[in-house]
């Protein structure tokens, strides 16, 4: 199957400092800096059909000095660009700002030095703070509204008192909105207690963004020359198959999203790896050789192939003499077998295909002729 027009990707470029996490959840999670030409070949080759790249996943990726070439790298292919960092290293503030980033997360879980320290681990709060004033101070510089920033404040039972001080300092940095929600996991560190009784909140912060432009990013040709042909015309080319309606509920991800490592190991999200016996979250690995023999792309390795078929099976395995799929001898069978995550609707809908050529034309690169060949099947 090809590769979704409006899939996401995500990239691991600098593994997490975290080492209570490798100990307890993924010890074969080894640290490593995603080079400039594995990164290069990964987006020439998934980039063009992509809506957006995400540049973490239980990692720093400000500790690769590439990031910022990495990002304009995919502005060219017109992807909607995202980061999160904690802010707790020195980088290049106005390099982020020039590079194109769309949205940045600023991952700061307290209003002082001693309420945030208690998750944030071996942090510096007064860093990320300053961290923030620069990423402020560069924007109003080079007279731009991106990168979108905003503060992701996780609540604890240890934090929730400090929420209205944190929105009034989110309102004297300048930031775009901050944000209040549960933490997603925190399996390493069992002591500390979600909040209680303290909805999830997003309180947003308006600005006078008179004066302010829109980086236009230089579009890459390798994208550009596939807008020359309809969607529907290149599903038949490689697969043989007709468009044709959805059925049942799948996983999302393994469908519309791929994950690659800086040790170029491919995952199919950016759930826990938690390491179980029997079980692989490494769906491909370059470096190993572990890619159908090149035959394949990574995104349709076996044991995607398989995920998929798993989650089509669940509905089967009801009846009587259902059987679930199983992987050919001396191979692991995947995680998803025990995802708790089951039956996700697909997360490529003709509307967010839409809402994504609607957006990018805000910006005038896309002509009317090239929206009306991607899309004429969904608008």
């Amino acid at each position: 199957m090809p590769k979704s027009a409006g899939g996401g990707l995500f990239l691991r470029g600098a593994a997490s400092s975290n080492k209570v996490f490798q100990k307890k959840i993924a010890p074969d999670w080894p640290n490593g800096l995603l080079s400039e030409n594995v990164y290069t070949s990964f987006i020439e080759q998934f980039g063009p059909y992509a809506s957006s790249i995400l540049f973490y996943n239980w990692g720093e990726p400000l500790l690769n000095r590439n990031t910022p070439k990495f990002i304009k790298q995919a502005k060219s292919f017109l992807l909607h660009t995202s980061l999160s960092s904690n802010l707790c290293i020195n980088f290049d503030a106005e390099a982020i700002v020039k590079s194109g980033l769309d949205y940045m997360i600023l991952s700061v879980d307290g209003a002082s030095t001693k309420t945030y320290e208690q998750y944030r681990q071996g942090g510096n709060f007064n860093l990320a703070i300053r961290n923030i004033k620069r990423l402020v101070r560069a924007r109003k510089k080079l007279r731009v509204c991106t990168p979108f920033l905003c503060w992701q404040f996780l609540l604890f039972e240890h934090n929730k008192h400090e929420i209205e001080a944190a929105k009034a300092m989110a309102r004297e940095l300048g930031v775009d909105v901050i944000r209040f929600i549960m933490p997603y996991d925190t399996i390493w560190q069992s002591n500390l207690k979600t909040a209680k009784n303290c909805p999830a909140e997003r309180y947003k912060i308006v600005h006078n963004l008179e004066n302010h432009g829109i980086i236009k990013p230089v579009i890459a040709s390798s994208f550009s020359d596939l807008f020359q042909q309809k969607w529907r015309s290149r599903l038949r080319t490689s697969t043989g198959e007709s468009w044709g309606k959805r059925t049942g509920k799948t996983c999302k991800w393994l469908y519309s999203t791929i994950v690659m490592d800086a040790l170029e190991r491919y995952l199919p999200c950016c759930y826990v790896p938690r390491k179980k016996a029997g079980f692989t979250y490494i769906f491909a690995d370059s470096r190993a050789g572990i890619v159908d023999n090149g035959k394949e792309v990574p995104f349709n390795s076996e044991y995607y192939r398989f995920s998929r078929t798993h989650f089509v099976w669940l509905s089967e395995l009801k009846k009587p003499g259902g059987q679930a799929p199983m992987l050919t001898d001396n191979k692991h069978v995947t995680y998803c077998v025990a995802c708790p995550n089951k039956s996700l609707e697909p997360l490529v809908t003709d509307s967010h295909l839409k809402h994504y050529l609607l957006d990018m034309n805000t910006t005038g690169i896309l002509s009317k002729q090239s929206i009306k060949i991607i899309s004429e099947w969904t608008i």
